[in-house]
């Protein structure tokens, strides 16, 4: 179906016609159609807008500058030349009276004139010997009249500059001044003095022998009972201490790393962030963050450690299955376990499995990460708890004792 196109419509004035505006247009209102597309048409098509406050500077031109258009209408054609707009000469200069070439007020261009040279033929030489061992302060004071050639003012005399034999009042061409080292200097060089000598016989913590110092270091680091983070009751070690200085921070750590025992296990507590309502059992998270907080280095200077596992109870951990519940499954177990084997220079460890069911060959993703980890001495059947043995496979138990034992050890000579 084709489309209908409108016919033109012959416009006609209506009742709201205006007086026409150059920003309105005329002041018919009716839209008018192309009669061959059959579109409405533009009422500024094909027009230039031109603002009536604008002006052409183009347009403005002298009469002078116009030539005549007749030369150019004979040869048809060839483009016309548009005429430029003279330029607008400037503004006269006003009358004003030339500069003089040597202004009264303008200062003289003369150099200055140098200083006498009379006074500078005479030149004076001091000699100053200074002892050996001297550490200062040296004062050399000198009166300008002596320059001058006058008598010097007498200056009133100081205590700081008791320590020179002369004074400014003395010196003439060719003087010698003798340096008297102070009194804290006479120490140094072998004269007594019994204030300072006290003093020196004063020691820092650091210039102390090493055996004192890790003497010093045991009776604040070191402990004889387990460090438990099950029930963290000894924790308070003086770490304090450690931030002193990097030295004391060097020495002080491997005393609290290396001769202390720790030992971890499940804590059975719960907790939960503010803006969470439901507590979850903590666990092993507290010996991961442990040794995240040491870092590698203090890692490799623990020594000696025990491990317990043991899985959740279902009263703490309602939200998770019975299979999750089991340590081999707990994510935090394995990083702990990697961290230790990939840092860890353990000399001795203890490891006992107490879960509802034994460590088997088929638990092999926490297997894995158990034999990476390289001790001289490992004990598996801990007697911490008597009453029962720990529940492990004996193939698995001796699979374990084979990889995780070093031979040759490296704590032998100790």
């Amino acid at each position: 179906m084709a489309r209908k196109v409108p016919s033109k419509v012959k416009t006609t004035k209506s009742a709201c016609s205006r007086k026409p505006s150059p920003e309105l247009g005329d002041g018919d209102l009716q839209t008018r159609y192309n009669s061959r597309t059959g579109r409405p048409i533009r009422d500024g098509a094909g027009r230039k807008s031109i603002d009536p406050s604008y002006l052409d500077t183009i347009e403005v031109i002298d009469d002078d500058g116009l030539e005549s258009e007749s030369g150019s209408e004979d040869g048809e054609g060839v483009k016309k030349k548009r005429p430029k707009r003279k330029r607008t000469p400037s503004p006269p200069l006003p009358d004003v009276d030339a500069l003089p070439l040597f202004p009264k007020d303008v200062p003289s261009r003369e150099p200055t004139p140098l200083a006498d040279e009379g006074q500078n033929e005479q030149s004076i030489n001091l000699t100053v010997n200074i002892p050996k061992g001297f550490a200062g302060p040296f004062l050399l004071k000198i009166d300008r009249n002596m320059l001058n050639g006058g008598k010097p003012e007498p200056q009133p005399k100081r205590n700081r500059l008791s320590s020179t034999e002369t004074s400014s009042s003395s010196l003439t061409t060719g003087s010698t001044i003798n340096v008297r080292p102070r009194k804290s200097v006479l120490f140094h060089s072998g004269a007594s003095d019994s204030k300072t000598r006290a003093d020196s016989t004063k020691r820092t913590f650091a210039e102390l022998p090493a055996e004192i110092r890790n003497q010093i270091y045991r009776l604040l680091f070191v402990t004889k009972d387990t460090i438990r983070f099950s029930h963290p009751v000894n924790f308070k070690r003086s770490s304090a201490f450690l931030r002193t200085c990097k030295q004391i921070y060097n020495e002080g750590r491997s005393v609290l790393y290396s001769e202390n025992a720790f030992a971890f296990s499940r804590n059975t507590g719960s907790r939960a962030p503010y803006w969470e309502s439901q507590e979850k059992e903590i666990g092993y998270q507290d010996m991961r963050v442990f040794l995240n907080s040491i870092g590698p280095t203090n890692i490799s200077l623990l020594r000696s450690i025990s491990i317990m596992f043991t899985d959740a109870s279902p009263s703490s951990t309602p939200y998770l299955s019975h299979e999750e519940r089991r340590f081999v499954r707990d994510e935090h177990v394995i990083y702990c376990l990697r961290q230790i084997s990939s840092y860890g220079k353990l000399k001795d460890m203890e490891v006992s499995f107490y879960g509802r069911k034994s460590l088997v060959r088929t638990d092999y993703r926490f297997l894995d990460a158990l034999r990476e980890i390289k001790v001289d001495e490992l004990c598996l059947d801990s007697s911490e708890r008597h009453w029962y043995r720990s529940k492990i496979d004996y193939i698995v138990k001796t699979s374990l004792e084979e990889s995780m034992v070093r031979s040759p050890k490296l704590y032998e000579q100790e």
